[in-house]
């Protein structure tokens, strides 16, 4: 993990999009290791992914985005656009891969000190790009990562005329299962 205090923020990234899980530009290995350091949750394992994209993803978009400084990988984010609605009441979201049909709650898959500058340019990509009307993040685990994406959404230089909400879900748990996903099964 990085130090956020010394990231510096007006940094370059590589970012990278890819339509299929045949080749998301990140092998499976690096995918997984990437989310443990990430503290993710299981839902965001590369395998998981793949198979709720495999019974889930018809009639939607696959885009993995991975963003990198310079060799380093600092963000991996697998989202979906979705369509809904019919005719003028049509909108197309931008979603995270698992983030419906699911209770499991997402965790971003990005390197702390990143957030802000990396929603920047989600937001630009999807909505610009993609021609997309919205971005999906939740549900989301962890306060503090909620309370940064708001604030980077809030605080955004984007060009776009972009409003964030919160919306509370009802009861949230935790629940300390040991220091790994190994030691659940032990």
């Amino acid at each position: 993990a990085c130090d956020p205090a010394s990231v510096d923020l007006n940094s370059i990234f590589i970012m990278k999009v890819s339509e299929s899980f045949a080749d998301p530009g990140i092998d499976r290995d690096e995918w997984d290791s990437f989310a443990a350091r990430q503290d993710a949750e299981i839902y965001q394992s590369y395998e998981w992914s793949r198979l709720w994209w495999e019974f889930y993803g018809r009639d939607r978009a696959l885009r993995v985005v991975t963003f990198h400084r310079g060799d380093r990988l600092v963000a991996l984010l697998p989202f979906f656009i979705e369509t809904v609605g019919f005719g003028p009441f049509r909108v197309r979201i931008a979603k995270q891969v698992s983030s419906d049909f699911t209770m499991g709650t997402l965790r971003p898959l990005i390197e702390p000190g990143f957030i802000e500058p990396i929603h920047k340019e989600l937001v630009r990509f999807f909505l610009e790009t993609e021609g997309c009307d919205g971005l999906r993040w939740g549900p989301i685990a962890g306060k503090e990562t909620i309370q940064r994406l708001i604030a980077a959404a809030e605080t955004g230089e984007h060009s776009l005329d972009t409003t964030c909400h919160r919306i509370p879900h009802g009861v949230e748990s935790v629940l300390n299962l040991g220091q790994s996903f190994g030691q659940i099964f032990t």
